[in-house]
């Protein structure tokens, strides 16, 4: 009774804009056909992956778009969770700061973190040095739209192996001067508090968000506490200079309950696993990021944008056989330089850039002597020095309804390290280099209607592997190592009904992988890499859209029905593990299909009600596939009621998750060791509630 009293108090969404029947009971971003004498909302939408703004009927690439309503529908999971509806991304959860997101399989192998792919918060990267990505640390309330691309990235987002996550703050056309404070509790202890405050004038646009939560969460040692404070600007200081600007802070202090064997899923999943439980283990962390750009237009409509960005991070984590600590600093330069021209009938666009960062990370460790969180002697004492720098290119011509574009991105990594044994009395120290990488991208998109086009896409991708998997079993390193590198081919179609009620996007992919690293646990904490292999991903993914206004009549009903729909094969084309061949076989931690379907009904009366349904297929546990997940579906729902008087907007809601109760595993650690028990399942949360409430002032 007591987590159920708990789940009853109220919760506030942030920028929800479900206040009233008037501009903001439909707000824009989710406008498909609200007025058909306009333009329908996909021709309006503006998509940014590539370093420029393209239409997304007009985008040659495979790109999802998430709005700030379907944000705010799933904001209460986090991030990963909202990332997941998109077609093809796949988010493991194990615990708020214990998650893997996936895009077509690419980072199912990394353990316990999200890798192998890119993402940034307006123009500041929220990928390291090491090439993990910290995505759950960001406050969704604080995103205003999101854009997942679905393959490699090259030219002013960089290069990454499988895709790029897109965070934008502040929107092309933002809401205007208010504020809104947000007070949010749930079942097991869930609780929140938060503000969000946002100015617009015609030329300045400023958001601010202040937020706090925590919970006891359902399983043994899950409890969390986590603040957040984020602020963006954009200044326009004359017709020809802009400002832009992010920074952010966070700190998160949770407990780890860790993976769980079969047999303790089956019969008590809310058991933490026994050594974490009796250490009480948990990651404390403090991060501060920022970014600040600067915009000139020159004459000849030339364009130079110059951005300055950093990180700032602290880690402690205490675990059964050691006590961690992390200290990493990064601070990097882009330089873009864009130059539009006119030829003839053609239109064409010239980009080019320079990037460069510089990472300093140093990170001991301790004994925990007894198992039970006593800090003894130190074990060894490290550094890495990062130093990365790359040069992007990027042409686009346009002609009628044909787009093409050509991008070359160009980078060079170099790791040096210094390790200090103090239990071997040892220093080890060296430098890894990845060499020259060349990534080059072709792109078309062409446009039979402004209702129907299609486009394919040639993309190289690659990923240079952390410190941890260029070092062999003895700690020195191996010259051998190489990133893995992925060469992806998408053909797809887009078509939009003529009377703007009904998208469909249709999309085919396949990606070759070489030089597959392989990352192998040798001790409680240590890892070794090496390449060993090819793996082929192929696949279909399929968005739909159905957006009805005045489809009973009355002009009083809303309906938007989603669905996004990913099917492939993912399997090792020549993959040899300590003598074992698994070539042919499925490559585990990556499900073969996924469904996600949206339902939301909204009444001019401020009554409103969402369902949603994800179906997750069974993948593969472990390289041999001796081991499956179970398949399983999850069912939630939320119903609301809003109003709004003159300038004031009040909201309050009711939301239900894993309304079956069903028993799933929300991660799977892939490979887990361990002959007899191995613990492979992060079980997922059994049924459970929000409620809350929502205050709005100003426009």
């Amino acid at each position: 009774m007591k987590t159920f009293r708990h789940g009853l108090l109220m919760h506030l969404l942030i920028g929800l804009g479900y206040l009233a029947q008037s501009q903001e009971v439909f707000p824009t971003d989710i406008q498909l056909v609200a007025d058909t004498t306009k333009q329908s909302w996909l021709e309006e939408v503006v998509v940014t992956t590539f370093g420029s703004r393209s239409l997304l009927m007009e985008y040659p690439v495979a790109v999802s778009l998430i709005t700030a309503s379907e944000i705010r529908l799933h904001e209460g999971k986090g991030l990963p969770a909202v990332l997941h509806i998109a077609p093809g991304v796949y988010a493991h959860q194990g615990t708020l700061n214990t998650n893997r997101i996936t895009i077509r399989g690419i980072g199912a192998r990394v353990p316990y973190a999200t890798g192998r792919l890119r993402s940034w918060i307006d123009e500041v990267p929220l990928t390291n040095g090491s090439g993990y990505s910290m995505v759950e640390y960001i406050d969704p309330a604080f995103a205003s739209q999101a854009e997942v691309m679905r393959s490699p990235t090259t030219m002013a987002h960089g290069g990454s192996l499988g895709g790029a996550i897109m965070l934008r703050t502040i929107p092309d056309q933002p809401a205007g001067t208010g504020a809104s404070l947000r007070l949010s509790a749930g079942s097991y202890g869930q609780q929140g508090l938060a503000g969000l405050f946002t100015t617009g004038e015609s030329k300045n646009h400023h958001r601010l968000l202040l937020s706090a939560g925590s919970a006891e969460g359902w399983r043994e040692n899950n409890s969390h506490s986590r603040l957040f404070a984020g602020y963006a600007t954009t200044l326009n200081i004359s017709n020809k200079h802009q400002l832009r600007s992010t920074l952010i802070a966070q700190k998160l202090k949770s407990y780890i309950p860790s993976s769980i064997d079969s047999a303790t899923f089956s019969n008590n999943p809310h058991a933490a696993a026994t050594n974490w439980k009796n250490t009480k283990g948990y990651e404390d962390g403090n991060r501060v990021l920022g970014g600040l750009s600067s915009i000139w237009k020159f004459e000849d409509e030339l364009v130079l944008k110059t951005t300055l960005y950093g990180h700032l991070t602290h880690e402690e984590e205490l675990r059964p056989f050691d006590n961690f600590f992390e200290n990493r600093r990064l601070g990097g330069i882009k330089i873009q330089v864009t130059r539009p021209l006119l030829l003839d009938q053609t239109k064409m666009e010239f980009s080019a850039g320079l990037e460069g960062f510089v990472e300093k990370v140093g990170f001991v460790n301790f004994r925990n002597t007894d198992g039970l969180g006593s800090i003894g002697d130190s074990i060894s004492r490290n550094k890495e020095n990062i130093r990365s720098m790359a040069m992007f290119l990027q042409a686009d011509a346009s002609r009628g309804r044909t787009l093409l574009s050509a991008g070359l991105y160009v980078q060079q990594l170099k790791n040096t390290f210094f390790n200090r044994s103090v239990v071997l009395n040892r220093e080890i120290s060296d430098t890894y280099l990845t060499g020259t990488v060349f990534s080059p991208r072709l792109a078309a998109n062409h446009s039979f209607d402004k209702r129907f086009s299609i486009f394919g896409s040639f993309s190289h991708g690659f990923s240079p592997p952390p410190l941890s998997e260029t070092l062999d079993s003895e700690g020195m390193l191996n010259p051998d190592i190489r990133p893995e590198q992925s060469r992806t081919i998408d053909i797809g179609l887009r078509m939009l009904t003529p009377n703007n009620t009904f998208f469909a996007e249709l999309v085919f992919f396949s990606m070759h992988i070489r030089h597959l690293l392989v990352a192998e646990r040798i001790d409680a904490d240590r890892w070794i890499g090496r390449n060993a292999g090819k793996a082929l991903h192929r696949g279909a993914e399929i968005t739909t859209v159905l957006n009805l206004t005045d489809f009973t009549g009355t002009n009083l009903l809303h309906l938007k029905w989603k669905n996004t729909f990913a099917a492939g094969l993912y399997r090792f084309l020549d993959f040899e593990d300590r003598g074992v061949n698994h070539a042919g076989r499925n490559i585990p931690g990556i499900p073969r299909i996924t469904l996600n379907s949206m339902i939301e009904l909204r009444h001019q009366s401020g009554i409103s009600l969402n369902l949603l349904g994800e179906y997750t297929g069974k993948m593969a546990m472990n390289d041999a596939n001796t081991r499956y997940s179970t398949s399983y579906t999850l069912l939630h729902a939320r119903a609301a009621w809003s109003a709004k008087w003159k300038r004031t907007g009040l909201e309050f809601y009711l939301q239900a998750n894993n309304l079956t109760n069903a028993r799933y595993a929300s991660m799977i650690l892939v490979n887990a060791p361990g002959q007899r028990n191995p613990r492979y399942y992060y079980p997922g949360m059994p049924r459970h509630i929000e409620a809350g409430s929502l205050i709005r002032l100003g426009n």
